[in-house]
């Protein structure tokens, strides 16, 4: 089955096809699946599309496919981040922005982004999971795991991830509480350290801010 989908993807590429011709063609490749990397390009190459349903669903096949090529992981990352624009920060204007991308299967895809073994990948993944606000919170779990990484642009960004889902939670998340708590309990740079402290001292909720302060007095 996967030798016909370089023709769905030429299908999807026609700009003279019918619009939902063409994002069944992509569809049905985000089902079948790919084998080729040149497929893979030709692919990422539609994330490019003047037409905005094609790009999205572009961006929806290839999180499903999961492509693990740094410069096909770089595209998909990058174009995320491009249709989120850094001003944006209303949740509402964020949630119409990102309409029309199958959340669950890119953040479940910029959370396997966050193991990438290049240092560029997860550092821009975790970017853009900051970016994404709450709409990232199903990747909790695997930016927990970043605040271990050797890099420290990467965890000092999945604090920020993480701390922008504590502060904007109205009841107490305790689990990326104790999170944050432990990167300033182990992590040796101030920065990130910064980043984890503003984010519990800031919280809504006193309990936070007095757990913090009692976890600071035992340092």
């Amino acid at each position: 089955a996967k030798a016909v989908a370089s023709d769905l993807i030429e299908i999807a590429k026609n700009r003279h096809e019918k619009l939902d011709m063409r994002l069944a063609a992509l569809s049905a490749v985000g089902d079948i699946g790919l084998d080729k990397k040149k497929d893979v390009y030709e692919l990422a190459s539609l994330l490019k599309d003047e037409g905005l349903a094609i790009s999205h669903r572009a961006l929806n096949t290839l999180a499903r496919i999961a492509p693990n090529d740094k410069d096909i992981a770089l595209a998909t990352i990058e174009y995320v981040n491009q249709t989120i624009p850094d001003e944006c920060t209303d949740d509402v204007a964020k949630s119409v922005i990102l309409a029309g991308m199958d959340l669950e299967a890119i953040v479940s895809y910029l959370g396997r982004c966050l193991e990438n073994e290049d240092g560029d990948v997860r550092t821009h993944t975790a970017f853009v999971l900051v970016k994404m606000g709450p709409a990232a919170k199903a990747a909790k779990d695997d930016l927990k795991i970043a605040l271990k990484d050797n890099r420290e642009d990467v965890r000092l960004k999945a604090a920020w991830a993480l701390g922008a889902m504590l502060t904007a939670q109205k009841t107490v998340d305790f689990d990326l509480q104790e999170a944050l708590l432990e990167v300033l309990r182990q992590d040796g740079s101030p920065d990130v350290q910064r980043v984890a402290l503003e984010a519990l001292i800031n919280h809504p909720n006193p309990d936070v801010r007095d757990g913090t302060m009692r976890a600071l007095a035992k340092k």
